[in-house]
């Protein structure tokens, strides 16, 4: 909850402090075109620092002190970067205040946001995989009823039953541990225990063409699977819909869900695909790849742009509030690229 609460403080301080500094450094930047007069300019000025301090200070502060704790190390982490930048900027636009010039405090507080904003994204998703992982967790029952020499029966803990002893099982209770059948019948859903058989397997990859088949492996099993090759260096997509999928799906890099999923293979998936058609994870993998080519694209373009245009700006040549109206035109480039994706 710790982690959490930074981002949120600063997500829900934006709308008013971060909207609000951009409305007034809006209006310095139409004043160096139209021309201001220099009470309203000092006023503006003055009221953009106060919005731009508690986001810098109070938001940012976690970013501030891991910096803050990574320099009395003598190491660099990326917390130094970004707290260099904003308070440069901050410092900057102080002075300017006193000594006349163009201040950058909507920089400051940009900075400050975006970055809290990704964080906030992120332990969203670490949340939401290990939500997932709990409740698979929470699917193994913790007790198992042992049936005693006596005969009768009593409910204990399963690290409590030895081996060689008896449990009793309950139509439709979940089976609690590995063991064979010496009395009695029952229907079991063996397919959430052990995976599907190899028989129907075999079928499949000889449809599909696939000759390596692994079957029969329960979820621990999946996903150690998906770790070994991980590690030999494979990038690997799982396609699963079960209960029994939900570990695979976290180990992959690229877990896929279907249509009628179980709850936590949804929660635990990076993609999920709206129906049972399995031909729609080619047109993924096409999508992403076009996606990608985008990603690249923009790259390219954003550094290219920055490799121009920032050292004209550091000397001078460009005044910063053309500066500003560039990077604008750069970030509008690659929106409008950006929206080529729907057309996928």
């Amino acid at each position: 909850m710790g982690q959490n609460k930074a981002p949120l403080n600063v997500l829900l301080y934006y709308p008013i402090s971060r909207g609000k500094t951009l409305h007034f450094t809006t209006g310095l930047y139409a004043g160096f075109f139209e021309g201001i007069e220099e009470r309203y300019r000092l006023a503006f000025q003055l009221i953009s620092w106060a919005l731009a301090t508690p986001v810098l200070f109070y938001s940012g502060y976690p970013i501030l002190s891991s910096a803050l704790r990574s320099l009395r190390r003598l190491t660099l982490n990326m917390d130094v970067l970004v707290a260099l930048g904003a308070l440069s900027a901050y410092g900057y636009s102080i002075a300017m205040i006193f000594y006349g010039g163009e201040i950058f405090f909507d920089t400051a507080s940009m900075i400050i946001t975006f970055i809290l904003l990704g964080r906030f994204l992120e332990a969203g998703s670490r949340l939401k995989a290990g939500n997932a992982i709990a409740e698979l967790a929470e699917l193994q029952p913790h007790e198992a009823l042992r049936v005693e020499e006596s005969g009768e029966t009593s409910m204990v803990p399963v690290a409590a039953v030895q081996s060689g002893q008896m449990i009793e099982i309950i139509p439709g209770d979940r089976i609690p541990l590995d063991g064979r059948v010496v009395d009695g019948e029952a229907e079991v859903n063996e397919a959430m225990l052990t995976g599907d058989n190899r028989g129907v397997a075999n079928y499949i990859a000889a449809r599909c063409g696939i000759t390596d088949v692994q079957a029969g492996l329960g979820p621990l099993e999946k996903a150690a699977l998906i770790r070994a090759l991980k590690a030999k260096g494979a990038c690997v997509m799982m396609v699963g819909d079960g209960i029994n999928d939900a570990p695979a799906l976290t180990e992959a890099d690229i877990g896929v869900t279907l249509g009628h999923a179980s709850a936590i293979a949804l929660e635990s998936a990076s993609v999920a695909i709206l129906n049972d058609d399995l031909r729609l994870i080619n047109t993924l993998v096409t999508s992403s790849t076009r996606c990608f080519s985008i990603i690249r694209q923009n790259l390219v373009w954003a550094f290219s742009y920055n490799l121009i245009a920032l050292p004209l700006a550091v000397s001078g040549i460009l005044h910063p509030i053309i500066s500003a109206l560039l990077m604008v035109t750069s970030s509008l480039v690659v929106v409008s690229n950006s929206l080529r994706l729907k057309n996928l």
